[in-house]
């Protein structure tokens, strides 16, 4: 009977000790699905700059003063890059629609408890678009917050994080102030 009080005890003891010495997270994949584009004009000009001070889109506080971080498999803007490509169009001889992409905030924020984990994912990207000379900036913002049992894997990490930025992404390619549309705009 002692014995077998000492064994739960034991692995109990090793379950949370092996729990709390987590490594991070390797690089994570993240690829949202290409968005759709029914508007026009067709972007002519896309540049995509990344504006934060860090590479990483994963951080997990484990102490006061100790973090693990993961960043991106590929640059996030190589990323969103892509996932805009049905956007673009052929540049116009008169003037182009241009767009400029800034990402102000990409991370995933994690929580890691000895029994569960909390994450809150954010997103901002600032759009200015151009065409002759009107001009239009507007910022997209989303969150998403998510909880789970045991720790993240890196699979729900990317995932969450991918939708994220693929709504976000729509959100942008649905604008029709972007287009700045007027009577001057038939490609």
């Amino acid at each position: 009977m002692i014995g077998s009080v000492r064994a739960i005890i034991y692995i109990a003891t090793l379950t949370f000790t092996l729990a709390g010495c987590q490594s991070a997270p390797g690089p994570l994949l993240i690829s949202p699905n290409p968005v759709t584009d029914g508007l026009n004009p067709k972007v002519a000009q896309l540049t995509i700059q990344d504006q934060r001070t860090h590479a990483y889109i994963y951080r997990v506080q484990k102490s006061a003063d100790k973090a693990y971080f993961a960043p991106p498999r590929q640059p996030l803007k190589d990323t969103i890059s892509t996932a805009l490509q049905p956007l673009i169009g052929n540049q116009t001889a008169t003037s182009p629609l241009i767009w400029t992409i800034s990402i102000e905030q990409a991370l995933i924020e994690g929580q890691l408890g000895t029994v569960k984990y909390q994450l809150e994912h954010h997103l901002l990207l600032r759009v200015e678009a151009e065409y002759k000379n009107q001009r239009y900036t507007n910022s997209y913002r989303g969150r998403l917050q998510s909880k789970g049992l045991a720790t993240p894997d890196e699979a729900v990490l990317e995932r969450e994080f991918s939708r994220l930025l693929h709504a976000v992404l729509s959100d942008i390619a649905a604008d029709p102030k972007l287009r700045l549309n007027n009577q001057e705009h038939s490609l």
